[in-house]
């Protein structure tokens, strides 16, 4: 009667049965009621009534409304339909009702196992591969048309786990069977993805390389193809575990396939393959492989194939200038492969690659090694006259224009041409690159130690007509230089000349000026400019002045501005070192204070951790043997005694005699 009776009858009977609660439904009812709303096209009333069923029988011992409702699933398409979308209403049954379906463990229902899974494959949730592993655990059989689904259909982002994947590929192809490429190509690149952060493939797999490599193999023989990007990676990783002869065979076979699907040769692949070689320390034929990929893409755009509005040929400058920084950047470079290095950059003119910013500084550099500056400048101008915006280049990870043009002016000054490399100084400047002081300061250096003393006011003079900064470290290497030379009357130009450019007040050049007073004889000028600079200038006492103005009281003969100099140091928190311990012993010598001398000697140094050298205590014994009591002479030689055991001191010890001057040359 429920199979032969029309919908409407079968409705009254079923509202009276169940509104009434005349008696209790029995399967063969619920099966009867879901197939009614099922072929009146109301599959949502048809849900409801199976799980109601559920609520109330055993599915154990009734599959046929598991597989009627299986059969309306498929049917009625209930995942992809309206019936509450947003909260996934329909998939979350559809998956019920597959939980119900594994637990029968019933090879029966094989058919119905891979319809459900097909139509939960449709949807991008997150744990396909879950469901397609327990119904293998339960011993159903998911047909190859199922796994090609589930495969395509997967879901995979960064933080997808590789292993099911895998494992998933390989049982497709067991079956001898290649699942979408498209999911492949995904699944290779978060494969070998990876080895750009950590260096390595992905961890969780057990010899990855191999891995790849193989369904790379098996990609190319059923005629797909991969992403350059990802072999590029593969590439790498092979060459860093030594494996070269892998290397060559996924580049030759890739780029076989491009040859044949007539696409020419892919500059990504090839930069890959190059760097994959540099790893090697291949670089000659990593050379050959470059100048290749430039000359074909240059024939590609000369017949037509690329070609810019003025018939120009076009490269990829990205992946060109990526692989020419990957090479320049190599550092085990061999002096005679440097001139093929600049070889490319003929090349590059011959084939009409753009010069971009970040590889000026390999070819720069390239040129430095070749002791050729002159075309190093010539690079670097004719990039600052094309691209007079170097906004780009900040932050960047290469080298901005003002170190490349530092470079080039140190090179210049070894190879011993100041005035190239004041010429070069002065056209970057014209082009707004404002060179750091070390550059000025190379060419000065150079000046200086090929200048005698009176050629320093010309030297000057020359900076001052090409108006080439002169900072303080300039002003402290001539003036220091004068002051040894006894040049006070210079010195004191100079500072003049500081103090128009508002550097009157650095310390290190008032010390200058203190120093030359002292070598030009004149010691109570120079503690005169002292106190004038403590007044006017806040000058403080700083290391680099400390044993200066030491040097300049002993030389004074004044104990009272030496005990002024200490109280002075202690106020301006200057930490002794050696040095201006030593300059303070020696300046209380020069006043005859040598109980200070011994105290700072035998106390004061080796509290500060010093221990002075033997030829000072002979020098500062001798003083005492002349002018000092018998207590102190043996002070000092049991402190020798104790620093120096193997070399005892006696009363026939004497300071080492002076060396003889050297005969006069006729």
């Amino acid at each position: 009667m429920l199979h032969n009776a029309s919908p409407d009858v079968l409705q009254d009977f079923l509202a009276v049965l169940f509104l009434e609660d005349i008696r209790l439904p029995t399967a063969e009812h619920y099966v009867a009621w879901i197939r009614y709303h099922i072929k009146v096209g109301q599959p949502y009333r048809g849900i409801c009534v199976y799980e109601k069923y559920r609520q109330t029988a055993d599915l154990r011992h009734h599959v046929e409304a598991i597989v009627t409702m299986a059969e309306a699933f498929v049917a009625n398409e209930l995942v992809q339909s309206t019936i509450d979308r947003k909260h996934g209403f329909g998939y979350q049954r559809c998956r019920l009702l597959y939980y119900d379906l594994l637990q029968q463990r019933n090879p029966l229902l094989n058919v119905h196992i891979n319809q459900v899974l097909q139509l939960l494959s449709r949807r991008a949730i997150p744990d396909k591969l879950d469901l397609y592993e327990n119904a293998r655990a339960m011993g159903y059989t998911i047909e190859v048309g199922t796994q090609r689904v589930l495969f395509r259909n997967v879901f995979i982002g960064a933080d997808t786990d590789i292993k099911p994947l895998l494992a998933l590929y390989a049982d497709i192809r067991r079956a001898n069977h290649l699942p979408d490429i498209n999911t492949v190509s995904h699944m290779f690149h978060l494969l070998v993805g990876s080895a750009r952060k950590t260096d390595s493939l992905s961890p969780a797999v057990e010899e990855p390389e191999s891995v790849a490599l193989s369904i790379f193999k098996d990609v190319y023989a059923c005629g797909g193809t991969l992403s350059t990007a990802s072999l590029a990676c593969l590439m790498t990783r092979l060459a860093k575990l030594g494996r070269f002869n892998d290397v060559r065979e996924v580049y030759r076979t890739a780029s076989e396939h491009l040859l044949v699907r007539q696409l020419g040769r892919d500059l990504q692949l090839d930069g890959g393959y190059v760097a994959a070689l540099l790893h090697g320390d291949m670089v000659r034929e990593a050379l050959n492989v470059f100048e290749d990929m430039i000359s074909h893409a240059y024939h590609q755009s000369e017949h037509g194939h690329r070609a810019g509005p003025k018939g120009e040929a076009l490269v990829d400058s990205g992946a060109t200038e990526q692989l020419l920084v990957a090479m320049m950047q190599w550092v085990p470079f061999e002096r005679e492969e440097w001139p093929g290095v600049l070889q490319l950059l003929d090349d590059m003119r011959t084939f009409k690659v753009p010069l971009t910013a970040p590889l000026l500084p390999g070819f720069i550099k390239t040129c430095l090694h070749l002791e050729e500056p002159a075309k190093a400048e010539a690079l670097l101008l004719a990039y600052l006259a094309t691209r007079p915006s170097l906004q780009h280049l900040e932050g960047a990870n290469w080298p901005g224009p003002e170190h490349m043009a530092q470079r080039i002016i140190g090179c210049y000054v070894a190879m011993k041409q100041p005035a190239d490399a004041v010429q070069l100084f002065l056209r970057c400047r014209e082009q707004g690159v404002v060179v750091s002081r070390t550059a000025t300061g190379q060419i000065l250096d150079h000046l200086l130690a090929h200048t005698s003393t009176d050629g320093i006011p010309a030297i000057i003079a020359y900076f001052q007509r090409h108006a080439l900064p002169m900072h303080a470290a300039h002003y402290t290497r001539v003036m220091t230089l004068l002051a040894r030379a006894k040049q006070l009357d210079l010195v004191l130009a100079c500072y003049a000349d500081a103090a128009a450019h508002h550097l009157q007040n650095n310390p290190y050049i008032i010390t200058c000026v203190i120093q030359a007073y002292v070598h030009a004889g004149q010691c109570a000028d120079g503690w005169q400019f002292y106190l004038q600079a403590r007044e006017q200038h806040r000058f403080r006492l700083r290391q680099a002045s400390l044993s200066v103005m030491f040097n300049l009281a002993g030389r004074l003969h004044s104990r009272e501005i030496l005990e002024t100099l200490r109280r002075t140091a202690q106020t301006d928190s200057v930490e002794f070192n050696e040095v201006h311990w030593l300059a303070l012993e020696q300046a209380y010598r020069r006043v005859n204070a040598l109980d200070e001398s011994l105290d700072i000697l035998l106390r004061r140094m080796p509290q500060a951790g010093y221990i002075p050298d033997y030829t000072l205590l002979q020098r500062v014994y001798a003083t005492l043997r002349r002018h000092a009591s018998t207590t102190m002479q043996r002070a000092l030689q049991q402190a020798m005694r104790k620093w120096y055991p193997d070399r005892r001191p006696s009363r026939m010890d004497k300071p080492p005699s002076p060396p003889l001057p050297s005969p006069a040359s006729p």
